[in-house]
């Protein structure tokens, strides 16, 4: 075996580690809010081109929970090589959630086996390709996105995108460091198989397509190598561009046939071009995803921003810091290493997402740039270019601290991330082990719901066996894991319940915020409004300005119908089961073994 075969085999032996260290324990994380859908779905379609399209969807308000603040909503992608790898990955792993972490966990390995192979093309040297590599795969930005099935469909559009990025490296003849201390340049050498690299270029830019709708900033990526890495003329690749041009038309009308149009969602979503707020929105994400980035400030999809936003001292004095070293990096590289090709990944990667709503996932591919960044950083710390040797100490004493704190944050983000799912998890527990029996086509009403657990009507299906039952979230808790603060309830008739907290209020906060957004056609939550939803009508009985402080809640049929069931999230109780037949005092706190107060008419 050649020494550069042992060398790419003990770096990807310790990217391998890292990935281990970073993420091992999502392995028993089992399935979390999305995942439930996306199992149902891809259990119950078959193989076939429109079975798969159709099953690349995402039911929000309606199929999953009714909320009776908003109007149903889901979202609809064009993903059918995605789903069909991960109806693929499910069935080798016999449908259990153990096996898809394992592949979330290899896709992500490589990723980072490709981020390294990039960085060594840039750098030159294999010890910073391992450098670049480790650092993209214990990024704390990627807990979420390793560790979360749902967003496997990332990490494959990553990869096919860097694999086209490194094809084109290839086909186009783009400049590569040399192990030397001389500039980058390209050694006399026979032409490469242009035809081939292209081929391998298309397939990689199809099956990203198929993957992921950001993908179509791949030629975006391609240009700016042969602007910013080549310096040559066009002309010679503009057949190429023709070709993906091609490519790119051909999948949007694909995707227009496929999904009857362009939908496109709105708020919370999606920030629309024609929304007021859309360039404050745009900007303030990028400076958030920047401090993700480089300065690995967690991104929380609700309240994250909106911290951020409204702190805009902290948010932009941070992002200043960043651009200030970016460009300080720059300039001490700039006769040695070109890295605006890497700063314009960043920016064009993030492109497609910046309009959509915050969350970590979107920071996965724009990583690329950051990890080649910092490891050329690093390597100029060392003396990669300038021999100095009394910088190497200090080099190493950087790359061991960068390594303990990205592995310390995932050991943390990943532990606040387990907490969310042991959120879901709990509450599925006290609905099935604790709760009344549930049979099919029940229904589910849930007080004081944690966003957490969101999806648990589906994973209540799974866990029980049960199929069609129907959730409906009375209140959303106004904390995302837990109901934080007392609650009163009350049944003033056989149909009618009281629900008031008597310190806090609903719909206030970031959560508020998040369910004014949901209200498209739907009447303001003023106090007075009565909203007819489904088996009941709601009515705001006492709000204010801050938030919702009770609501009346009249049904069409008794509350201890036997397919009724309703279930109390409070303090200690992640959904109490209430029982509706006994008839406490009327005005008793709702605790973890909380009855329902008499009808005070007597």
């Amino acid at each position: 075996m050649s020494s550069s075969a042992k060398s790419w085999l003990s770096i990807a032996a310790a990217t391998a580690v890292l990935v281990a260290v970073g993420h091992a324990w999502s392995i028993r994380s089992g399935l979390f809010l999305d995942d439930h859908v996306h199992y149902q779905h891809l259990k119950q379609t078959g193989w076939s081109y429109r079975q798969l399209t159709d099953a690349s969807r995402l039911d929000i308000v309606g199929d999953v929970m009714d909320l009776w603040f908003a109007d149903q909503a889901g979202l609809r992608f064009y993903r059918p090589l995605a789903f069909l790898l991960m109806k693929i990955e499910y069935a080798a792993s016999r449908w259990q959630p153990t096996g898809m972490h394992l592949f979330s966990l290899l896709w992500h390995w490589l990723c980072a086996l490709l981020v390294g192979y990039l960085g060594w093309l840039s750098i030159g040297r294999r010890i910073w390709a391992a450098i670049a590599a480790g650092i993209f795969a214990l990024h704390p930005a990627h807990v979420v996105t390793v560790q979360w099935i749902a967003c496997q469909t990332e990490l494959m559009v990553t990869f096919f995108a860097l694999a086209a990025v490194i094809c084109y490296w290839h086909y186009a003849g783009w400049p590569t460091a040399q192990p030397t201390d001389r500039a980058p340049t390209n050694p006399p050498r026979r032409p490469p198989p242009r035809l081939g690299w292209l081929v391998a270029v298309c397939a990689a830019y199809i099956a990203a397509l198929g993957c992921r709708e950001n993908a179509v900033a791949i030629p975006a990526l391609l240009l700016a190598g042969d602007l910013l890495l080549a310096r040559r003329r066009l002309r010679p690749q503009l057949p190429a561009y023709a070709l993906l041009a091609v490519l790119t038309v051909a999948f949007l009308l694909l995707r227009h046939h496929a999904l009857g149009g362009f939908p496109l969602p709105g708020r919370p979503y999606l920030v629309g071009f024609d929304d007021p707020d859309f360039l404050g929105f745009v900007c303030a994400k990028f400076a958030y995803c920047l401090l993700a980035l480089f300065a690995f400030v967690p991104v929380l999809p609700i309240g994250g921003l909106v911290y951020f936003r409204a702190h805009p001292a902290i948010l932009w004095t941070g992002f200043a810091g960043v651009v200030a070293a970016l460009l300080l990096i720059s300039w001490a590289l700039r006769r040695r290493l070109n890295l605006t090709y890497w700063l314009l990944w960043i920016v064009l990667s993030l492109g497609p997402m910046l309009a959509v709503f915050c969350s970590p996932h979107h920071l996965y591919l724009p990583a690329v740039g950051m990890a080649i960044i910092s490891a050329a950083a690093l390597a100029a710390l060392a003396g990669r270019w300038h021999q100095r040797t009394t910088a190497r100490p200090a080099a190493t004493f950087a790359v061991i601290a960068l390594a303990a704190v990205q592995g310390l944050l995932c050991w943390a983000y990943s532990w606040a991330y387990r907490a969310s799912t042991a959120v879901e998890d709990l509450l599925v527990t006290e609905v099935v082990d604790y709760g009344p029996r549930i049979n099919d086509g029940d229904t589910l009403f849930f007080i004081n719901l944690p966003l957490a657990g969101y999806y648990v009507t589906p994973a209540i299906e799974q866990a029980t066996g049960c199929d069609k039952l129907h959730g409906y979230a009375l209140t959303i808790a106004p904390s995302v894991l837990r109901m934080n603060q007392p609650c009163r309830i009350t049944r003033l008739s056989p149909t009618r319940l009281s629900i008031r907290l008597d310190q806090g209020r609903y719909f206030a906060g970031a959560l508020g915020n998040l369910a004014r957004q949901l209200q498209t056609t739907q009447p303001a939550l003023s106090q007075g409004r009565r909203i007819s939803h489904g088996p009941f009508e709601v009515t705001i009985a006492q709000a204010d300005p801050q938030g919702v402080q009770e609501l009346i809640f009249d049904f069409a049929k008794p509350l201890a119908s036997p397919d009724y069931h309703f279930f109390l999230g409070s303090r200690l109780r992640l959904a109490g089961p209430l029982d509706m037949n006994v008839l406490p005092e009327p005005t008793a706190i709702a605790k973890p073994r909380s009855q329902i107060g008499p009808d005070p008419s007597g």
